[in-house]
């Protein structure tokens, strides 16, 4: 290239339009007001280069869809909609257009309420509705825009400020690139216009400030109190003395204030406005005169940065960074993936102050590393057991029982070992198999076990004892088929004792039948989502015969799918409860085996594999897992999508089985348990797939009869409104009468895996083997 093409090239050049380096606000138009078509006309006509974006059909369906969210919308109906909304509309006077003058676009949006709600509605749940207004009408002040820029657009994507004040004097460099988020058309631009401009293009309703010249010894008042004064500060800038006037001030005016150094995850918290005579930056650094930190060299500054940050605290590359400083390297580095840590940190943090939540002053590090674990069976999150109890004596309890007028048989080995068999068998709340069993000269004597009793839901030990209910009825149906008559007696040694139940077989003609045996080791839970094809005849006649013989109790079934739906909705809310309750939480979470590996090795509890859910339903179990994300649903009074599972079950089932007692008392639960396991044998025999729905009945018995303050207060004013549901549905169940079980029935198609089973050796003892 020969002189005269440079010169003509540098002339070119020149002669092309300059970057704007001063606007940041857009233009708003809209045209609903007067005169504003006039306005828009006139701009357009002299700009004949701007570029319109225009997807306001989009945001309009997209309005229509959260709005709806129950509703699944194809893109036909989303079409329609939108024809039917703008068929008696001047569509140009709805929404707004919004004119970027640094870019020279001109952007068509909803109206600006409707803006807010589109942009905010994926801030459900985790930020209220209510939080969002109150959000909205806050003011925070950003100083020092390198770490400070990903805190400040943080923020404003979140929208959890409704004025954002930033300062900063530099310009961007190339060397900002590494951390800064922006391009290299914006060299040389002010960090303030920078960090506006992008907020605008995000949201154009955010009311952002700029200090050009950054925060100085005359206008720092302004910019803490102007207005209605910040908020909260947050102060990212290099300079140390405006680092401490910035904190004397803030201290006056009673603001909070926030600093992220972007090593090792560093943020320093000082509750300015709860602690007025806080020392700053925690009595680390003490400085008479601020004027003593003024054109401190490099080399100057070292003690005092040292003392802020703590030397021992620093990564080990800082440290060897800072050796290097104006050797090799003329400031101090920090990374992209830190100032975007430091970004989200403090918009966290943030937001939960301005939300009045508890967040106390301190230093906190949020390292990676420290996080960082070697295996998966080293996670600190790993549940941790509850403390064993002491066990009671059990053979000074079994001395204690009259047994002047027991006529036991002694039994053959075999029928021994099959009579503990069977008894194992059992069902239990959740498969927890809260018993132990001991022998002795033919009586068998069944025992609550200490471990495994008083869960959640269990009030008086209601649930246990229906599971001892099923122990008895498996025993005596077992007895008969081996020509015996069976004898029980049920709590022997009284209500408080752990001794539920004693029974023994003699040689008399059996009283019972042994009809149902076959299917002891059969009956299973189906928890699958069949359909509502109804019951055989001969099934329901077979149950509901079951009131003739048990006179203490109710046997109903509901199997009109009307009710059947209205079950489901209440049954539902009861289990979405459970879930959301701390102690509830717990022991569902603990009940949960997640493997079949780990199924067998405990020997109970629910095997995930046994449940019908989808892959986004086990998902959400697993992200269930975390009380402290389900506490903020309890909180709020939202999560009925925990009982959604329930829900779908329910309605896909022929009938609810519900049993009722006429006495409240825990020999009413021991007998009742054995109707259950009886109706539950019998679904056995007709292929019925049986599954028990046990929190609503659990829970209202806790409701109507657990002292006030033995109940979460949030489950009260659920399972009360539940309650009067229920009474509904179930009209036959009087006042007097106790809820004893709940189950869904439907017709199966096919057999699914069973609940593993407790090692006999760890539940039942025969005392007649033990040699002394």
């Amino acid at each position: 290239m020969n002189n005269d093409e440079t010169l003509k090239t540098q002339a070119l050049l020149s002669s092309l339009p300059k970057p704007d380096f001063s606007s940041f606000r857009p233009l708003i138009y809209d045209l609903s007001q007067e005169g504003e078509f006039e306005k828009l006309n006139n701009f357009l006509n002299h700009n004949s280069d701007v570029v319109l974006h225009d997807k306001f059909e989009g945001q309009i369906k997209e309005l229509y869809k959260i709005r709806n969210p129950k509703k699944k919308f194809n893109e036909n109906e989303l079409n329609e909609y939108y024809r039917n909304w703008a068929a008696s509309k001047n569509t140009l006077k709805q929404g707004l257009f919004v004119y970027y003058p640094w870019k020279k676009n001109i952007v068509r949006i909803v109206s600006k309420e409707e803006f807010i709600e589109l942009r905010t509605s994926r801030n459900k749940y985790k930020i209220s509705p209510e939080e969002q207004q109150k959000l909205a009408d806050e003011t925070i002040g950003v100083v020092g825009l390198s770490v400070g820029q990903s805190v400040a657009v943080t923020i404003c994507i979140e929208r959890i400020c409704g004025t954002l004040r930033i300062a900063d004097f530099d310009e961007l460099e190339l060397t900002n690139l590494n951390r800064i988020r922006s391009g290299i058309d914006t060299l040389g631009l002010p960090k303030t216009i920078m960090v506006a401009r992008e907020i605008a293009e995000i949201d154009p309703f955010i009311n952002v400030e700029v200090y050009n010249e950054g925060i100085t010894e005359e206008n720092i008042d302004d910019f803490l109190t102007s207005g209605n004064g910040l908020d909260l500060l947050i102060e990212e800038c290099d300079s140390l003395d405006i680092k401490i006037l910035a904190r004397l001030k803030a201290r006056k005016h009673g603001i909070p204030v926030l600093m992220d150094t972007s090593d090792r995850g560093m943020i320093d918290i000082e509750r300015f406005d709860l602690e007025p005579d806080r020392d700053i930056l925690h009595g680390k650094i003490k400085v008479e005169d601020i004027n003593d930190l003024k054109g401190l060299s490099y080399e100057e500054k070292v003690p005092f940065i040292l003392e802020m940050v703590g030397v021992d605290k620093m990564s080990n590359r800082l440290k060897s960074s800072m050796i290097e400083i104006e050797q090799t390297l003329t400031t101090w580095p920090q990374l992209a993936g830190e100032v975007a840590l430091g970004g989200a940190l403090c918009t966290e943090i943030t937001r939960e102050i301005l939300l009045n939540k508890r967040v106390d002053s301190g230093r906190f590090y949020f390292d990676f590393k420290d996080f960082m674990l070697s295996s998966e069976s080293g996670s600190k999150n790993r549940r941790k057991k509850p403390a064993r109890k002491p066990e009671p004596d059990y053979e000074a309890l079994i001395q204690q029982v009259d047994h002047s007028a027991f006529a036991a048989e002694l039994l053959p080995g075999e029928l021994i070992e099959e009579l503990a068999e069977v008894s194992i068998l059992a069902p239990s709340a959740g498969n927890v198999q809260p018993w132990k069993i001991f022998h002795r000269s033919g009586v068998f004597y069944v025992f609550l076990d200490v471990n495994r009793i008083d869960f959640f839901g269990d009030y008086n030990r209601f649930a246990s004892l229906l599971s001892v209910g099923g122990i008895l009825e498996n025993a005596r149906v077992t007895a008969a088929h081996h020509n015996y008559d069976f004898v029980y007696k049920n709590l022997p040694l009284g209500d408080e004792s752990l001794l539920a139940a004693v029974f023994y077989l003699n040689k008399n003609k059996p009283t019972y039948t042994a009809e149902l045996y076959p299917y002891i080791r059969t009956r299973h839970t189906n928890r699958d989502i069949i359909n509502n094809s109804p019951l055989p005849t001969e099934f329901v006649e077979e149950l509901l015969q079951l009131n003739e013989e048990y006179e203490s109790f109710d046997v109903l079934l509901a199997d009109q799918q009307e009710l059947v739906t209205k079950i489901a909705g209440f049954v539902a809310l009861a289990d979405a409860q459970r879930i959301l309750n701390k102690k509830g939480h717990e022991g569902f979470y603990q009940e949960i085996r997640w493997s079949d590996r780990e199924a067998r090795l405990t020997g109970d509890g629910i095997d995930i594999e046994t449940v019908d859910v989808t892959p986004p339903e086990l998902a959400g179990f697993r992200i269930a897992r975390s009380w402290d994300a389900v506490e903020l649903l309890s909180e709020m009074k939202l999560g009925k999508a925990f009982g959604n599972l329930s829900l779908k079950a329910i309605r896909n089932s022929s009938a609810i089985l519900h049993i009722s007692g006429k006495e409240y008392n825990k020999k009413a639960f021991i007998e009742g348990g054995m109707l259950m396991e009886k109706t539950w044998l019998l679904a056995s025999k007709y292929n019925i797939a049986y599954q028990p729905l046990l929190s609503t009945c659990l829970f209202n018995n806790m409701v109507n009869h657990a002292p006030a303050q033995e109940l979460p207060e949030l489950l009260y004013q659920a399972m009360d409104s539940i309650r009067e549901e229920y009474k509904k549905v179930f009209k036959p169940v009087e006042t007097n009468q106790t809820e004893i079980f709940l189950a869904r029935l439907s017709v199966a198609d096919k057999t699914v895996k069973k609940a593993y089973r407790r090692n006999k050796k760890s539940i039942f003892y025969n005392l007649d083997n033990v040699t002394t």
